[in-house]
């Protein structure tokens, strides 16, 4: 999936009037002239590129928005920022950080963003982030981060969005993340995570990415996120999806499932998914598509079947698929241009239906 969706460095902040006097001229140690960036511009304080090894310590206490970005810093020293009382975004991405000592945090009491992606943290200690109270955002992909320890999350009560891609995680343990209360979105994309126990994560959860992982799914396993709105899976390489895996998520309307390796689904996969408006299963092994599978979804449901822009995976036996036919015309049932069946046979548009009976399979599905 698209990970541009991530918040961007250039996102707003105000910039014009320089604050004469109050952030003094300082030399530039920057290895390129032409790209470094030294300015205090109404509360916005920058200072990237500069082959920083520390972090300043002449930041205005007034500065509101400070980026840090693409130096060299490799640790997180003790009261770094403890001036920094009026801080809400501190960016720190592209460095060389590897130590966040105890109290680093410190001070920064309206932080609200801290973005800390392409560094080389290997390992979330107890207590790394106290200080932290008002932290809604935290960007950590890029990272070697491998472990997590019990506690690593104290003090972030107000945490709603975590991002941990693209990292080194093999495994998601009892309760080692439910601490984060008011967490909405945790995004563990890419990483080799192949051990997932019940009950890792917060109930309040809406948004969970586990793509491009090692995972096999078992039944009850994510019954204690009953919050759950999108669930992304795809590029694990499991080939089952045995039924009960998806229980007690009510109130999901998204599931990605493409890339994998499914060869059938069982007719009561999707059973408790009562809210299910989108399902994307491109890219397995499946070649018939039974149409008891999606009875208990609303309608309309939005299907991904095939992609024209990556691998389609197993071509279908359109054949079987008739009576998803009758349903797209209805509008039931939709996809986008690309996301329509590859038929084994013919193009799914000159492809004709052997048995095209109208059926009521709203009504009776059992009639499948």
């Amino acid at each position: 999936m698209n990970k541009n969706s991530s918040r961007p460095y250039s996102s707003t902040v105000c910039s014009a009037l320089l604050f004469a006097g109050v952030f003094p001229p300082v030399a530039s140690q920057c290895s390129d002239e032409s790209s470094c960036r030294n300015t205090y511009t109404y509360g916005a304080f920058w200072r990237t590129y500069w082959s920083l090894t520390e972090a300043p310590t002449d930041i205005p206490a007034a500065a509101t928005h400070v980026r840090l970005f693409s130096n060299s810093i490799t640790t997180i020293r003790s009261d770094a920022f403890s001036q920094l009382s009026r801080c809400t975004k501190l960016y720190m991405g592209s460095n060389q950080i590897n130590t966040i000592e105890p109290g680093a945090w410190r001070g920064l009491v309206s932080l609200k963003e801290l973005w800390l992606q392409y560094n080389k943290l290997t390992a979330l200690r107890p207590g790394v982030f106290v200080g932290l109270s008002a932290l809604t955002y935290l960007d950590m992909h890029k990272n070697q981060i491998s472990v997590v320890e019990p506690g690593a999350w104290k003090g972030l009560d107000s945490l709603e969005e975590l991002k941990l891609h693209s990292n080194r995680l093999t495994k998601v343990e009892f309760a080692s993340f439910s601490s984060l209360s008011h967490v909405l979105l945790i995004d563990m994309d890419n990483n080799a995570i192949s051990t997932f126990e019940p009950g890792a994560l917060n109930g309040s959860l809406e948004t969970l990415r586990l793509e491009q992982n090692k995972l096999s799914l078992f039944p009850d396993m994510f019954v204690t996120l009953p919050n759950l709105k999108e669930l992304a899976l795809g590029d694990n390489g499991f080939t089952s999806l045995e039924p009960g895996v998806f229980n007690g998520l009510h109130q999901l309307n998204t599931l990605y499932l493409y890339q994998n390796g499914i060869k059938t689904l069982h007719p009561d996969v999707f059973n408790e998914l009562w809210s299910l408006r989108t399902l994307w299963l491109w890219g397995n092994q499946l070649t018939s598509l039974e149409a008891r599978v999606v009875r208990n979804q609303p309608r309309p449901l939005n299907l991904a079947l095939s992609s024209e822009t990556s691998s389609p995976g197993t071509p279908w036996d359109c054949d079987t698929l008739c009576w998803l036919r009758l349903e797209h015309q209805d509008h039931t049932i939709t996809w986008r241009s690309d996301h329509k069946p590859v038929c084994a046979e013919a193009s799914w548009d000159n492809h004709q239906c052997r048995d095209a009976r109208r059926t009521s399979f709203l009504h009776d599905a059992t009639t499948f």
